[in-house]
């Protein structure tokens, strides 16, 4: 059900977790971007620590987890960008900017 700006998943006197539905929208423009551009969102997960790259810590630099992505610096700040963008127009869609 959707309330105030809220998702709860489960019925009455479930324990499951409150889910905000921005996180839902999120979600969905990076599935829908997954099917065009899956290389963009390969790399939005990688900046934002989602996906793990070998032995690279989270937290590594930007040109280090390009190269193990195998592109070019200038790409992944290309295509995280076009993630960006398309999470922030989703969000915009949805009232959440």
């Amino acid at each position: 059900m959707i309330m105030a700006g809220h998702c709860f998943s489960g019925g009455a006197g479930s324990s499951q977790p409150l889910i905000e539905c921005a996180e839902l929208v999120i979600e969905s423009a990076l599935a829908s971007l997954s099917v065009s551009n899956p290389k963009s969102v390969e790399v939005f997960r990688a900046e934002y620590g989602v996906l793990k790259l070998g032995s690279l810590p989270l937290d590594a630099p930007q040109h280090q987890k390009s190269l193990k992505l195998g592109i070019g610096l200038r790409t992944y700040r290309r295509k995280l960008a076009e993630t960006k963008l398309a999470i922030s127009t989703a969000l915009k869609e949805e009232k959440y900017l």
